[in-house]
């Protein structure tokens, strides 16, 4: 992704310590604004065509984010062995990062 190609520092999720690039569960800053910018521009699209109204963006930043997270966090877990291969993780992602984002539009709609 674009934290392997711009990414200056990866570091491991689960311990913060420095790896090299392309490490499995590794992220960056780079990679991470990027993600936030691809989950925003996802969530502009959804609103432009009338899915949700303009909160909606938010959740669905977020929920991209919280999506990410966990396949950095699940890729860094489950590095050892490859228990997990590359299509399952960008499922997973995409499973939580939806979820995460329908919560957040039920919970803010019912405050």
């Amino acid at each position: 992704g674009i934290g392997q190609l711009y990414g200056k520092h990866p570091f491991l999720i689960t311990t913060l310590k420095p790896v090299p690039v392309g490490t499995d569960g590794a992220v960056s800053v780079e990679g991470t604004l990027a993600g936030l910018a691809a989950g925003a521009l996802i969530g502009v699209l959804g609103a432009s065509f009338g899915l949700y109204g303009v909160q909606g963006i938010l959740f669905v930043t977020i929920g991209a984010f919280i999506g990410t997270t966990f396949e950095s966090i699940l890729g860094a877990v489950a590095s050892v062995g490859n228990r997990l291969n590359n299509e399952l993780l960008n499922f997973l992602n995409t499973l939580v990062g939806g979820v995460a984002a329908g919560l957040l539009a039920l919970v803010f709609r019912s405050s």
